[in-house]
């Protein structure tokens, strides 16, 4: 029954302006949206089931691909006329392609919500500069998206960049400061006690001893300023 399903969310694709399956989206300044089809991956490799449906089950899951399918349609072509009307790097695109990645994430198309919000973030920086308060909520969605495809190479890097430009738009005494000094040191606690990264012995212990110096300085820093509340520490000394 899962092949039936395949083979109509392929002919669907066919018939709409995008594809309702899983899709690839590129974005040129001079060409526009590119979609390349993926449909429905290995829907006949090894180790898949056919899963009995009824014919309302069916009914429901081809009424929810021809949804997607025309927001897609309808996402797309905002987006077409805005570059078009504003230019393509005209600050209004970057809550389009963001709203757009969104929208990939929640129907599971990680690598087209990767790409879409890249491009919101390329736009944020050209708009608001290298370091702004905007473009974190945007590598935060590139984090996840990316943790889902298990891409722990690029997570590691946006964590990095998650911090480099928090450290620079807040003060040391704002609480989202602190927050960000806890993602980060979250996130390497945790390449170090599961090996995502598969890195050697020596890897380890060097991200260990990376982490514990993180912590001592951000510490130190701490010290040296006047009027925070002890109790704002907590998370940074438990770790």
């Amino acid at each position: 029954m899962r092949r039936v399903l395949a083979r109509f969310f392929c002919s669907v694709a066919l018939c709409l302006p995008f594809s309702s399956a899983s899709a690839q989206v590129e974005i040129d300044p001079d060409e526009g949206f590119q979609i390349e089809f993926s449909a429905l991956q290995d829907v006949d490799s090894d180790g898949v089931e056919d899963v009995d449906l009824s014919p309302a089950e069916i009914a429901a899951e081809e009424a929810r691909i021809l949804e997607i399918g025309q927001e897609q349609g309808a996402r797309q072509a905002a987006i077409v006329a805005m570059r078009s009307d504003l230019g393509v790097y005209d600050q209004a695109l970057q809550e389009a392609y963001s709203d757009f990645g969104a929208f990939y994430s929640e129907i599971e198309d990680y690598e087209s919500a990767v790409g879409l919000h890249t491009d919101a973030l390329q736009v944020a920086r050209i708009n608001t500069g290298l370091y702004s308060t905007e473009q974190l909520p945007i590598i935060d969605a590139l984090i996840l998206n990316n943790g889902k495809l298990r891409d722990w190479g690029e997570v590691d890097d946006l964590h990095e960049l998650d911090f480099f430009v928090a450290r620079r738009v807040y003060s040391i005494e704002d609480s989202e400061y602190i927050l960000a000094i806890e993602d980060y040191g979250r996130w390497k606690l945790r390449v170090v006690r599961e090996n995502i990264l598969s890195l050697s012995s020596r890897g380890l212990m060097d991200q260990a001893m990376d982490l514990s110096e993180f912590y001592s300085r951000e510490l130190t820093r701490f010290e040296l300023q006047t009027g925070l509340e002890p109790e704002k520490l907590l998370g940074i000394i438990r770790a």
